[in-house]
């Protein structure tokens, strides 16, 4: 979490982490384990996740708590683009939620 608090991490950078370290892992794996380990850290309250941009001069936009199973169900929040998913630490430097 420590790297967590100090910026923001696109979705699709958990599941190209677990290609790079588990390359034998199915996609379909991969998606359910970053699922799975994402819904952990949101049920406890440790990360929020935003839209983003590729822009920096445009600012987060929370992701509302009624639309957030349906992001993480969506195969296409896990891939980046030029609006992306993301997370990040509930508090942090810079960051007020």
């Amino acid at each position: 979490m420590d790297r967590v608090r100090d910026d923001a991490y696109g979705l699709y950078e958990i599941v190209r982490a677990l290609h790079e370290r588990y390359p034998s892992m199915t996609e379909a794996a991969r998606l359910a384990a970053a699922r799975a380990a994402l819904r952990s850290l949101l049920d406890a309250g440790k990360v929020r996740l935003y839209w983003e941009r590729w822009a920096p001069s445009i600012p987060f936009e929370a992701v509302p708590a009624e639309e957030i199973p349906g992001v993480l169900d969506d195969p296409v929040a896990w891939e980046s683009g030029s609006r992306y998913v993301c997370f990040a630490a509930r508090e942090g430097p810079g960051r007020t939620v």
